[in-house]
């Protein structure tokens, strides 16, 4: 993660906290804020998003650069495991000939 989080800090200049449509056009272009949003909130993406004032509900919206960093990390992680997974189902058995 230590990679990550100064690439970040560096894409970012600086920002503690990237602003959800931020997040959303760099990251998850796929996805609207709103699907985004909803997503996280049904626990359907594993990231977590803070609000600037806990107890107002129209408060802006963002991510921790740290908690995107690890994001990040997790799902090139994931990425290596099936990539690695793949390889060794191609191998025959008893190795290479």
């Amino acid at each position: 993660m230590v990679q990550t989080i100064f690439l970040l800090m560096a894409r970012y200049e600086g920002l503690a906290v990237i602003p959800v449509a931020t997040v959303c056009k760099d990251d998850f272009s796929h996805l609207k804020v709103e699907e985004f949003v909803r997503k996280v909130g049904a626990g359907e993406l594993v990231i977590p998003l803070l609000r600037i004032e806990r107890d107002n509900r129209r408060a802006a919206k963002g991510v921790q650069i740290t908690d995107l960093a690890k994001w990040i990390d997790a799902r090139a992680e994931e990425a290596w495991r099936e990539s690695k997974a793949m390889v060794e189902a191609r191998q025959p058995i008893g190795g290479r000939k």
